[in-house]
């Protein structure tokens, strides 16, 4: 049985807090020659497993990967898979601050541990964002449980004045996901279930879209991206000639961007799977495709 939500279109008018946007020929677009153009007025979310800026060997992606977020022009970036001042494979950062200088001075970020002990520092993920377009007003995060998996993970959440991100990386192994999904639910749903702030969960679930936790997050969220190739592996790196479309990327829908179904009224522009820029290699930067929603509210 297919567990796939729906998004509420135009035409149905049973719950208007949902639109899927179908903007006029004539509406207004920012650098129409871009690969992936940002109809002005929206804000960009995307979630991208950056792999630690290492899972090329010998090639540190993180400048790469800044020249591509900022090709897309995202506002808010939920970053998984980020080491903090370890010894492997040499690096020795605070990743999720070098990362936002290299953004540029109008970026702040977040970061939030999940192992807190890992090769002499810790790993985890976090969020970036544009601060000349939102500023946040408080950050926090949730812990998760292990269950039967390797490693502890985390919900890393950035509160603006109108608005919710968050951002995860969950293990794929049955038993530890259902429970990580339940408390990620309940916890945005307390705080923010009853508003009309709209919350925002982006992140690597490791998990299909017909995957039982997927579907009980459909229950209490809409899933805004399309279910295209985002976990790549390294399937992709060197094939000539490079995907021209994303039906010929390789991989599996893992990583997603979702939107809680409280009392908010959100319009979802646009949704993407970003597989070729101009500014860097996608295929070599990442096992991981950045994924992004465009969005207004």
């Amino acid at each position: 049985l297919s567990c796939a939500g729906e998004m509420k279109g135009p035409e149905d008018d049973s719950d208007d807090r949902w639109e899927w946007g179908s903007p006029e020929e004539d509406e207004p677009v920012a650098d129409e020659d871009m690969y992936y153009p940002k109809k002005e007025g929206t804000f960009r979310i995307m979630t991208y497993n950056v792999g630690a800026f290492s899972k090329t060997e010998g090639y540190n992606s993180t400048n790469d990967i800044a020249a591509m977020i900022q090709e897309a022009k995202a506002d808010a970036v939920g970053l998984q898979e980020l080491d903090s001042c370890t010894t492997r494979k040499g690096v020795d950062l605070y990743q999720a601050k070098k990362f936002a200088e290299e953004m540029g001075p109008q970026w702040d970020f977040t970061y939030a541990s999940a192992l807190e002990s890992y090769k002499d520092g810790s790993y985890g993920i976090g969020l970036v964002w544009n601060t000349d377009v939102r500023n946040a007003v408080k950050t926090f995060k949730v812990m998760l449980p292990k269950g039967e998996a390797r490693e502890t993970r985390a919900l890393d959440v950035v509160e603006y004045e109108d608005m919710v991100v968050a951002s995860t990386h969950l293990n794929g192994h049955a038993s530890s996901l259902q429970p990580s999904v339940e408390i990620i639910t309940d916890t945005l749903k307390a705080l923010y279930g009853a508003g009309d702030k709209p919350v925002f969960l982006c992140g690597d679930f490791n998990a299909r879209p017909d995957n039982p936790s997927i579907c009980f997050m459909r229950e209490n969220w809409n899933i805004l991206t399309p279910e295209g190739a985002t976990g790549v592996g390294g399937k992709n790196r060197g094939v000539v000639p490079a995907p021209q479309t994303i039906e010929e990327v390789k991989g599996g829908c893992i990583d997603y961007i979702m939107c809680l179904k409280n009392n908010a009224k959100v319009e979802l522009v646009d949704a993407q799977i970003c597989f070729r820029f101009e500014t860097g290699d996608v295929f070599e930067s990442s096992d991981h495709l950045p994924v992004f929603a465009d969005v207004r509210f």
